[in-house]
């Protein structure tokens, strides 16, 4: 659940030829881990990097409180997205990044030595800088852009937000907005100024981005063009039309119906209105990005490379491929679904695309299907986004899966994956999957096995599939009819707001104990450096905490936290990363149960000494009484006052700020990836330590 500091927090700061060993990316690909050392800022203490900061700070007296509120807010922030397993150290793409970004600094020499860069695992086309000059660039806009040049531009249009201490600036302007009497009572006038003063930043980052940008030589246009990516940020890399040709030859007789004669070409969102967002709309961007573009500072060279093309569409692929796993990881199987479609038309022997192509296209047959779904706290909405809303060839596709029928898409999703089970049969995967599809083909057909008997069979006569696939699917037709006498589980998809396990259920060996989630909010939503102190503070306790329980119940503990890692710990650092993005998939679904985790290889890539091994995460989202909490307490106070019985009870809100706590605690089955055991509670309650510290104790004792 995303906070108000914290979602001022990034409002503030998130404004802001090289020779490698190269995998063949022919027939397979090996996802990349992190390498080398972990540097300095990993693995110092954050009070430690906080105090060197602020030793070495040099401000008026009129800025130095809001400076120091930004470097202890920007360490610990920082912290927690260095061992959130998304981002990668040391690799091909952080050396190719390192390489561009000597470059650059080359013709901008003041920022030598003072910015860094690193690889997000991140799908979204989306770069932040940091006050302290620590650039994130995600996978996602490395995926899209078209050349080095336009990846250069980006990179010196975040140098810019460093070099114009928008951070600062930022934090700065904001308190004066609230101080200003004149809008004291309009909140909705405060928060339209903020925005304004955010988009007056981006267009300054762009136009001393591209000052930096065009001392380089490269072809100034690509500027432009790099900002014309955004247009497209929710689309694909490429066009993507799924026709009917795509099922010829596979024996599928797809209606006409579902796919689109017609598709939009315009873009809503070019020029949307941008009064209630922090960036301007492209096309004003643009514009104003075009008036900075003079005869002096336009290049004669038209190049888009000095490293060497072939380097950069090699590190290019290299995070599509990976944006195909990190779609999974985030449930949007649509994507995951279009991107290896579009890679498989370069590399159409390569078992990873064909891998992350299945698990995308069942995926969306489950979804389809009703046997896996989404909430208000799921990172998506839904699997499938209203087509409307997408412009381009790619609505077809979207439009095709909104109108294909569930049990027509399942069936699609069953023969393809046997194919691929023909092809790989030590691939579990495709074995898994095909039970859980055959399981809602039976319920879409209101369990009536003969009617799927009959209706597979005959598919797989006209797809000449062979007496292989009878044997096989026949056994799984009367497990999904859950038949006991034949003594075949059934596998379905169930939902519960808890699981109530006995003692005896859990036969637990060892806990691989994760760094707990702590977001405390204080009263005041503007002091977010305390708030994310105390929270790191909190956090420390909860985990020793847990450490001494379950070291109390005799149980084996292998634990992961920012602060037990040393700078040879990349091994480890690498295991962190596995063990967040299935604790972060699987806890998106929210299901217990039979699932099939899709976006993490489980036991083969997390490793470990024993497959009886299960993950304990716990996640605490903690706020203090809001002011409309206060005001109501004086309005029914003084709306009570007659009745002595209230008075009270009120006066007690008024004094003690009572806090709001949702906590949750989850155990997964690191083998399987299924949530074993987990409890959740949301409650208003005074002592909000000893709130967290009863419901653990209660939940450890009951293993």
């Amino acid at each position: 659940m995303c906070s108000n500091f914290r979602l001022l927090f990034l409002i503030i700061f998130g404004i802001s030829g090289i020779s490698f060993a190269q995998q063949s990316l022919k027939y397979n690909y090996e996802p990349l881990l992190s390498k080398g050392r972990l540097p300095d800022e990993f693995v110092k203490k954050t009070t430690d990097l906080i105090y060197n900061d602020l030793k070495n700070l040099n401000s008026d007296r009129q800025s130095k409180k809001y400076n120091e509120d930004i470097i202890t807010a920007t360490h610990y922030e920082l912290k927690d997205l260095f061992f959130s397993g998304y981002i990668i150290l040391n690799d091909t793409i952080s050396n190719y990044l390192n390489r561009l970004t000597d470059l650059i600094i080359k013709k901008e020499p003041s920022l030598n030595g003072k910015v860094r860069i690193y690889v997000v695992r991140s799908p979204e086309l989306n770069a932040c800088c940091f006050s302290n000059g620590t650039v994130f660039i995600n996978m996602g806009l490395i995926a899209r852009v078209k050349n080095e040049a336009q990846l250069a531009y980006i990179i010196c249009h975040e140098f810019s937000h460093y070099i114009s201490k928008h951070s600062l600036k930022s934090l700065v302007e904001y308190s004066k907005i609230d101080r200003k009497r004149s809008l004291r009572k309009k909140l909705h006038d405060k928060v339209l100024l903020k925005l304004r003063y955010s988009k007056e930043n981006e267009i300054e980052a762009d136009t001393l981005g591209y000052s930096i940008y065009s001392r380089l030589g490269y072809d100034y246009r690509q500027a432009e063009y790099a900002l014309e990516l955004l247009k497209t940020a929710n689309l694909p890399f490429e066009d993507l039309d799924i026709k009917d040709s795509f099922f010829i030859g596979k024996g599928f007789r797809v209606r006409e119906e579902y796919f689109l004669s017609k598709y939009d070409t315009e873009n809503n969102y070019e020029n949307a209105d941008d009064s209630y967002l922090t960036h301007p709309n492209i096309n004003t961007r643009i514009e104003e990005l075009k008036k900075g573009f003079s005869l002096k500072n336009k290049s004669s060279d038209t190049t888009s490379f000095f490293i060497d093309e072939e380097s950069f569409l090699y590190i290019r692929d290299l995070c599509r491929f990976e944006c195909c796993n990190l779609f999974l990881v985030e449930r949007d199987y649509l994507n995951a679904f279009n991107w290896s479609y579009l890679l498989l038309k370069k590399y159409p022997d390569n078992k990873y695309l064909k891998e992350h192509f299945s698990k995308g296209l069942f995926g969306l047959a489950m979804y389809k299907s009703n046997k896996l779904s989404y909430d208000l706290n799921s990172y998506h909405r839904n699997a499938i986004p209203d087509y409307t809303k997408i412009s381009g060839i790619t609505q077809r596709t979207n439009y095709f899966f909104n109108k294909i029928p569930a049990n027509e898409l399942c069936m699609i999703s069953l023969f393809d994956l046997y194919k691929n089970h023909k092809e790989d049969k030590n691939n579990l995967f495709y074995l898994n999957s095909m039970r859980h599809i055959v399981d809602a083909i039976v319920d879409l057909n209101n369990n009536d096995a003969k009617y799927v008997v009959e209706s597979v069979f005959k598919e797989a006569q006209v797809l000449k599939l062979g007496e292989g696939f009878n044997q096989l699917i026949e056994p799984m037709i009367l497990s999904a009819k859950a038949v006991e006498n034949i003594g075949i589980k059934s596998f379905s998809f169930s939902k519960k707001d808890a699981k109530k396990d006995k003692p005896e259920d859990l036969k637990i060996e060892k806990i691989i104990l994760l760094e707990p989630e702590y977001e405390y909010i204080k009263y005041d939503p503007y002091d977010f450096a305390t708030s994310l102190k105390e929270s790191d503070q909190k956090k420390t306790l909860l985990q020793t905490r847990i450490r001494y329980k379950l070291e109390g119940k005799k149980i084996g503990i292998s634990e992961y936290s920012a602060k037990n890692f040393l700078s040879d710990s990349i091994d480890k650092f690498n295991r962190n990363k596995n063990f967040n993005f299935l604790i972060n998939e699987r806890i998106d679904a929210e299901t217990d149960g039979d699932y099939v985790v899709l976006g993490t290889q489980l036991v083969d890539s997390i490793g470990g000494e024993t497959s009886k091994e299960h993950i304990l995460f716990v996640r605490v989202n903690a706020v203090e009484t809001e002011i409309t909490d206060k005001l109501e307490s004086y309005l029914m106070l003084y709306a009570w006052g007659w009745l002595v019985v209230p008075i009270p009870y009120f006066a007690y809100r008024l004094i003690v700020h009572p806090k709001e706590i949702e906590m949750s605690v989850y155990i997964v089955d690191k083998e399987n990836g299924n949530i074993v055991k987990y409890k959740r509670w949301h409650e208003n309650k005074r002592n909000l330590d000893h709130r967290v510290n009863r419901h653990i104790n209660s939940f450890i004792k009951s293993l």
